[in-house]
């Protein structure tokens, strides 16, 4: 049985730590790729445990298409530079009526190991909520490679699997990049190979993100091909922070899909502590 009280709960805490003080975080704001993800993004937990600083957020998102799907995701995200913890959950469909949508749950850990943190290991699991039908299951482990400072290249590499379906393909992903002194600062390049059995089944993704103490601002493109049918997306995030410390901070987020002609938009509200 779903129970949309956890949704709530979810949100409730959110705006209730709004008005706490917070330290400044060094975390990357905004991030919308696989080697610099934004602080509460579940695409690479190796990754997190760069990042210092606890954030708690609420995240809306809305197709343009006939029938509208739309989404809302909480999620909390703790790391002190060298490890770090997510939780992530997400309800979808044409309303947030749980007979009329579907719930998916995760979480994940991610560990900096060494003196100058520069090598760092993650783990994610995401499962369906659905009580009726197949649960499906996805898991991925990552590695990453970073300079002793924060200024230098990156390389990371992800394995993951579904678990649960009839074929279980397993995915992998390279990724190269590189970030100033400001990590907020970023550009990076992937390869995701969506089924390594079928190499006509790739994802060419590049993004880049610029941060200051008042705003993030995210952006990129992302190219999939399956088999003789591909198909192109571009993705952008503006943000802005506020409040003492940066404790609090909002964003703008859409895609837009070239070949559907369908934009995906929404926003989020972040709380920082």
């Amino acid at each position: 049985m779903k129970r949309s009280y956890v949704f709530v709960l979810a949100l409730a805490l959110a705006f209730s730590f709004g008005a706490q003080g917070a330290r400044k975080m060094k975390v990357i704001r905004g991030g919308l790729g696989f080697l610099y993800p934004d602080h509460n993004s579940a695409a690479n937990p190796g990754q997190m445990s760069r990042d210092d600083g606890t954030s708690l957020e609420a995240k809306y998102t809305r197709t343009s298409d006939a029938t509208p799907v739309q989404s809302l995701t909480p999620s909390l995200a703790y790391s002190n530079g060298r490890l770090a913890l997510f939780a992530v959950g997400t309800r979808s469909g044409s309303s947030f009526d749980p007979d009329q949508s579907t719930d998916v749950a995760g979480g994940g850990i991610g560990f900096s190991l060494g003196k100058r943190r520069v090598v760092n290991v993650g783990a994610s699991y995401f499962t369906s909520l659905e009580s009726t039908g197949t649960n499906l299951s996805t898991v991925k482990g990552t590695i990453n490679l970073n300079p002793a400072r924060d200024q230098g290249m990156s390389l990371g590499v992800a394995v993951g699997t579904t678990m649960g379906g009839t074929t279980n393909p397993i995915a992998g992903t390279i990724g190269l990049g590189y970030s100033g002194k400001n990590r907020n600062n970023n550009i990076e390049a992937n390869l995701t190979f969506n089924d390594i059995s079928a190499t006509d089944n790739y994802t060419l993704s590049g993004f880049f993100t610029l941060g200051g103490a008042m705003y993030y601002f995210g952006g990129g493109y992302k190219h999939t091909n399956v088999g003789t049918t591909s198909s192109g997306e571009v993705v952008g995030r503006l943000g802005f922070v506020l409040g003492r410390g940066g404790n609090v901070d909002i964003s703008a987020l859409g895609n837009y899909d070239l070949q559907s002609s369908v934009v995906t938009y929404g926003g989020s509200l972040r709380v920082n502590f």
